[in-house]
């Protein structure tokens, strides 16, 4: 610990004079962080900072930074006053629910308001970030980029579990720690092993939703990049994703993968990608199931009975639990999976059974009113998100509308099962995105427009774009006046 200390107070500090020149830069570190903080997090265990890193790091810096001394660029952002107004009143339900009497742990307490309400003014602050359709393009670059990390290392120990073996493949990355990471090496059984992978995460849930968000952004990405080459690493990204969250062996996956897609090209109603979707889609699926000896219809048997479970068995009946047994709440952190490892054993053992749903999970810590709050801020991202989509008439700024609010819907759906977005990555990204969505109304893609027309008539005509670019401008003629 204390050498961690004397090497890790150097760079914090130095991450924190960077932010305090540049707020801006706090974004830029913290999406090229997520997708490896957990990992970390997971190394650093049994020490609980590791998952307090990101917070202490970026987040919480660049809040400071921002409000004492650029909150004149508050006026840049574009969140709604009616979703402002129910993000306060979800703040005030939460600080309300920390003197619940049912509260038997203040940190942990402080775990919950931290799961709840730390990582909506993110929102906010890339909303006031993103001024011209070029930002935005670097910043998809940067995430896009970043992706095939993750993705491409989750395939890869599917490969080797494959083929050297689970156990081994996961005690050569993580260690002791391999157990945590993959629920003790559970499997499932659907024509061959279906296991379960972390990649660069701390646990598989982490993972496959990371590679489920960045279906939508690496679609956003290739939709708007304006450089070719850019643009094809997009697509080929887009693809090494898909088969990521495929085999990240979440087994909603199966589900949400190809809904996700399915939802946004709808709403995108580009028929040309929409149809080669349909086409690629089956097949880059069925071909990667079959290339890992996964059996296509155990799969789809399974996942219909899956869903079908899941619904009578789990989702309906914690909802009505949920709301006969804590119409009024039980506290913040009391079902936050986060807090109850701070808990003693003692605390723990005193506790209902953990509930995965996350209005289920909504209804335990702040009762029916947070329910209602929280569906309504989900109501009205909905109304706002479908409303920019239906406005805008430029087709780039109708892919990033599409791909957003596709996720926010898909996330809604997901949200019956799990609470994905109490996760890293998602808890970060899912509000990047929002505030991406309310800033498009007024983000100008005609420049980047224009770079593709010129890209693509560069490829056609090399010699005659070259040629044009070169030949010198003629001289202006003699000006003449009229008498």
């Amino acid at each position: 610990m204390i050498f961690a200390a004397i090497l890790g107070l150097p760079i914090a500090l130095t991450i924190w004079v960077a932010i305090l020149g540049k707020w801006q830069r706090a974004l830029w570190m913290l999406i090229l962080y997520v997708p490896f903080g957990s990992g970390i997090a997971l190394m650093m265990r049994p020490n609980p900072f590791g998952s307090l890193l990101k917070d202490f790091l970026f987040v919480l810096p660049v809040y400071a930074v921002f409000i004492l001394f650029h909150m004149r660029e508050f006026r840049n952002t574009r969140i709604p006053n009616p979703i402002s107004l129910m993000f306060v009143l979800l703040a005030a339900v939460v600080l309300l629910q920390t003197f619940n009497p049912s509260m038997r742990d203040l940190v942990a307490g402080a775990v919950g308001i931290k799961v709840w309400l730390l990582y909506i003014p993110l929102a906010y602050l890339v909303s006031a970030m993103i001024i011209r359709a070029e930002d935005l393009v670097g910043f998809l670059r940067v995430a896009t980029a970043i992706s095939i990390i993750p993705c491409g290392l989750g395939i890869l120990q599917f490969a080797m579990s494959s083929t050297i073996g689970y156990g081994e493949t996961m005690t050569l990355f993580y260690g002791r720690n391999a157990a945590a990471a993959t629920q003790n090496f559970s499997t499932f059984q659907m024509g061959a092993d279906f296991y379960r992978i972390p990649s660069t995460f701390s646990f598989v849930t982490q993972y496959s939703g990371y590679a489920l968000m960045m279906l939508a952004i690496a679609y956003i990405h290739q939709s708007i990049e304006p450089h070719p080459g850019w643009r094809l690493f997009a697509k080929i990204a887009t693809g090494v994703i898909f088969v990521a969250a495929i085999l990240a062996g979440a087994r909603a996956n199966f589900l949400f993968a190809p809904m996700l897609l399915l939802v946004i090209l709808f709403l995108d109603a580009k028929l040309k990608r929409l149809a080669l979707w349909l086409i690629i889609g089956p097949f880059v699926m069925i071909t990667t199931l079959n290339t890992v000896g996964l059996d296509v219809f155990t799969i789809a048997d399974k996942t219909s009975g899956l869903v079908t479970n899941y619904g009578s068995d789990l989702i309906i009946p914690d909802l009505i639990k949920s709301l006969v047994n804590s119409p009024l709440g039980q506290g913040v952190g009391m079902n936050t999976g986060a807090s109850r490892n701070l808990m003693s054993a003692a605390e723990i053992a005193v506790l209902p059974p953990m509930i995965e749903g996350y209005y289920s999970k909504t209804i335990i810590e702040l009762g029916i009113p947070g329910l209602i709050i929280q569906l309504g801020i989900l109501f009205l991202l909905l109304f706002y998100g479908l409303g920019i989509h239906q406005r805008a008439r430029d087709p780039m700024s109708r892919s990033c509308s599409a791909a957003i609010t596709g996720f926010i819907i898909v996330m809604a759906i997901h949200s019956f099962k799990g609470w994905q977005v109490d996760l890293d990555p998602i808890n970060v990204w899912y509000w990047i995105l929002v505030g991406i969505l309310f800033r498009l109304p007024e983000l100008r893609f005609d420049k980047l427009a224009e770079a593709r027309k010129q890209a693509e008539l560069e490829k056609r005509n090399p010699q005659g774009s070259r040629r044009r670019r070169n030949q010198p401008r003629r001289p202006p003629g003699p000006v003449r006046h009229r008498r």
